[in-house]
Formats: structure tokens, C-alpha cells, sequence
């Protein structure tokens, strides 16, 4: 997925999540990379599901259900933001996105990144979606972010689920 689809469709959602859980949007938007490349009904052999492949009983255990893309971003979200802050990880990125994929008990085991050929993978894959997300980011400039305001207040009757369907959609036809 391009960034400047994956961006219309979960830039708000991704936004306001690392707003609420204290997160690096850029950070956020590698991850969901990462896990899903962006789809939403993404599973893995182990049940991890949705856009940022968190386990069911996990995403319950916080209060939320995998049934939206707006649920699953918040559930992975705070899924992060727990990492952060747990006694292993200490606010440490490289060993909280170890602690995301490996499990915290991995990272307290080996006091670091555990010697796991996927999470050892993992850490450099996320940070350079991040790099390229964050660059997408702030390669939008205010002209481009006004662009879209004018858009969004031509278009206030649609939800936001039409209104980022439909910008998908105008994508496609322009890509083509």
C-alpha cells in the first residue's frame, strides 16, 4: 500500500491515538506496516489479527474489539504505549517494539532485544517504515494539508468511512 493511501484511509485514526496514548505517529504508522501492510482483515498463524496484529484476548483485556480499523489502530496503540512503560523497557523504542512483538517476558528474559531472528528482523523494519511514514508526513506541507480541508468541508454530509472510500477510489482511478 502507498503511504499516501494507507495515510487518507489511517492518518486521523493514527493521529489520534499516538495523541491519546503519548506515542510517535510516525512510530505508530511503521508498526501498522509491519504487522499488516495496512490490511486490516490481516491474520497470523498464531490468531494476532487486524491492522496492528494484536491478540483478541489482549485487545479485550484493554476494553476494545478487533471489529474496526478504528479499534484495532487504538488497541495496538495502547498495546505499545503498555510496552513503554513496562519495567524491561524502561521507555527504551528499540526494546518497547521488542517487547510488541516477542512479548515483555523475552525482554526481561534477555534484559534487551531477545536473539529471535523475527524480532531481531522486526526492529529495523518498523523504524524504517517510520522513517518513510514521517517523511510522507511532513512532505504533505500546508498547502497540501489545506487542499484537504477544502475537500473535507465540501464534503461534510458524507461520513468519514465514504469520504475516506471515496478518496480511495480516486486514488485507484488515478494510479491506473
Amino acid at each position: 500500500m502507498k503511504w499516501e493511501k494507507f495515510h487518507i484511509i489511517y492518518g486521523e485514526w493514527i493521529r489520534e491515538a499516538a495523541e491519546k496514548y503519548n506515542l510517535d505517529p510516525a512510530i505508530l504508522g511503521g508498526l501498522i506496516m509491519q504487522e499488516s501492510a495496512g490490511n486490516p482483515r490481516a491474520k497470523s498463524y498464531c490468531g494476532a489479527f487486524g491492522l496492528t496484529q494484536v491478540m483478541p484476548a489482549t485487545a479485550a483485556g484493554y476494553g476494545y474489539k478487533l471489529d474496526t480499523p478504528k479499534n484495532q489502530i487504538y488497541a495496538g496503540a495502547d498495546y505499545l504505549a503498555r510496552c513503554f512503560k513496562h519495567k524491561a523497557v524502561n521507555g527504551n523504542l528499540q526494546f518497547a517494539l521488542a517487547a510488541y512483538n516477542a512479548g515483555w517476558g523475552n525482554v526481561s528474559k534477555y534484559g534487551g532485544i531477545p536473539p529471535f531472528k523475527e524480532t531481531r528482523k522486526y526492529i529495523p523494519r518498523v523504524l524504517k517504515y517510520a522513517k518513510q511514514y514521517r517523511k510522507y508526513i511532513i512532505s504533505l506541507g500546508k498547502k497540501a494539508m489545506l487542499e484537504a480541508e477544502k475537500i473535507l468541508d465540501g464534503k461534510k454530509k458524507k461520513s468519514k468511512w465514504r469520504h475516506r472510500t471515496w478518496w480511495v477510489n480516486k486514488l485507484r482511478r488515478r494510479d491506473r
